[in-house]
């Protein structure tokens, strides 16, 4: 028997063999890359509550494919019927529409934890600081009152908002413009945003 006999059909097995592997790894390609990457969590609710703490700004999402552009994913949730108080929202990675030839896997925080409040309208004078008084000095502001909106707990617990600081001229009567600032974060003033403010001496 000779040894070197058979030594060209084992070469061609080997190179027909390994032209069948190419093939198939040409045609199926490498395997799909897995990822994760930090995407923005929008949260939309009717503009009759306000979000007052949320226990997570973004989620974590783990997917497969060709790695999506920063910004192009976003987990998107619409609550069409919010509740006063805290409210635990369930997450889902079926809820995340992610472009062709991407596959998400997994989402985390499985859920979040939601605080709302119902917004409501208050109007309250506004009120000069007792510094002007102490100076002998008279403030008359028009108009008096300022019309805010915000959480009910909130404007619940305001009674008033100051007249913010202004420079003084040094002679009386003087009149001048003052931008209201809101007395809190999540209040904001409807009307008026600005005040005319007349300072002048107080009679004896």
């Amino acid at each position: 028997m000779k040894p070197l006999a058979d030594l060209p059909l084992k070469l061609l097995a080997l190179v027909l063999g390994f032209g069948v592997w190419y093939a198939l790894a040409i045609k199926n390609g490498p395997a799909p890359e897995e990822w994760s990457l930090e995407v923005a969590l929008r949260i939309k609710y009717d503009p009759a509550f306000i979000l007052m703490e949320r226990s997570h700004e973004a989620v974590v999402v783990h997917g497969k494919g060709p790695m999506p552009p920063h910004g192009v994913l976003a987990y998107t949730v619409a609550l069409l019927a919010p509740r006063e108080g805290r409210q635990v929202l369930q997450l889902s990675p079926k809820a995340i529409q992610a472009p062709p030839g991407i596959q998400i896997l997994s989402v985390a925080p499985a859920a979040v934890e939601l605080t709302f409040d119902r917004r409501g309208e208050k109007s309250v004078p506004i009120e000069a600081s007792a510094s002007f008084a102490e100076k002998g000095l008279k403030v008359d502001i028009f108009p008096k009152k300022a019309k805010l909106t915000g959480p009910k707990r909130v404007l619940a617990g305001i009674r008033s908002i100051p007249l913010p600081p202004f420079t003084l001229m040094g002679t009386y009567p003087q009149t001048t413009v003052v931008t209201l600032v809101p007395p809190h974060p999540q209040v904001e003033i409807l009307l008026p945003r600005e005040t005319v403010v007349m300072v002048r001496e107080a009679r004896p």
